[in-house]
């Protein structure tokens, strides 16, 4: 009898030649360092994001708002099936001083 295996979760993680990694590198830290920090960093605003906190950084704001959308539904296989949309979605603000510059 076969079981079958979920799929592993492959996480994406920013690498040692990132932009944000190279400048943390010219402050003094090693590449493997910098990288994970710069990880450590966006896996904290991704978490505060899933509880709907308001993420505030000195280029701007990331929140999560709600979606309001109306039933969907497509026909496949000669029958209609719901469509199910996700109800959240992160909007990001720059800040005023920023504005110009997005």
């Amino acid at each position: 009898m076969r079981t079958s295996k979920k799929p592993k979760l492959v996480r994406k993680r920013i690498g040692k030649n990132n932009l944000l990694c190279s400048a943390i590198v010219k402050r003094g830290f090693t590449q493997t360092a910098a990288a994970k920090l710069v990880n450590i960093v966006f896996d904290e605003i991704k978490a505060a994001l899933e509880r709907h906190e308001v993420v505030e950084l000195p280029i701007g704001t990331f929140r999560v708002v709600e979606e309001i959308h109306r039933p969907q539904r497509r026909w496949r296989f000669g029958q209609p099936q719901a469509v199910f949309t996700r109800p959240f979605r992160v909007v990001f603000e720059p800040s005023r001083e920023n504005a110009d510059v997005c």
